[in-house]
């Protein structure tokens, strides 16, 4: 059934997205590194332009997962068996996230890593910084139980 209103199609984006998250530990894990590299892109003082990269790829990076458990999740619908075809369509939809994450690496790299001093900088900023220092500290700790924790009982 189609939705009817554009409110109703945000209602099911939000609903398969929090059941991906659920579900799938993958996208949490894409969640909590996002939380991490936009913690080190504040003490990093990127720029906009630089921000606006960042949530792009880290979109990417959601997206193609999500396309992955979608793949899965109708392959999984037809048959249980295995299958040839269905076997290869999951392989693709697994490399397609691969080459995201790869590409977000670079994207990491060419952002992070190009001014040296710029990161030394940052690095040391948070290494002193006991707020900087608390955030990580917080997100890595909730990260985890994030990502064990959570587990959908009906997949």
């Amino acid at each position: 059934m189609k939705n009817r209103s554009f409110f109703q199609s945000l209602l099911s984006a939000a609903k398969g997205f929090l059941r991906a998250l659920k579900a799938e530990r993958n996208l949490r894990i894409d969640v909590v590194i996002a939380l991490l590299v936009l913690i080190f892109a504040y003490a990093y003082d990127l720029d906009s332009a630089g921000y606006a990269v960042l949530a792009f790829t880290i979109c990417a990076v959601m997206a193609a997962e999500l396309f992955n458990t979608s793949v899965e999740r109708l392959s999984n619908a037809v048959t249980e068996e295995y299958n040839e075809k269905i076997g290869a369509a999951k392989d693709i939809a697994a490399a397609a996230v691969i080459i995201t994450a790869l590409g977000a690496a670079a994207v990491g790299a060419a952002l992070f890593l190009l001014d040296t001093e710029k990161l030394i900088m940052a690095v040391l900023d948070i290494a002193f910084s006991p707020r900087a220092l608390s955030a990580i500290a917080v997100t890595l700790v909730l990260g985890v139980i994030f990502v064990l924790k959570y587990k959908e009982r009906n997949k």
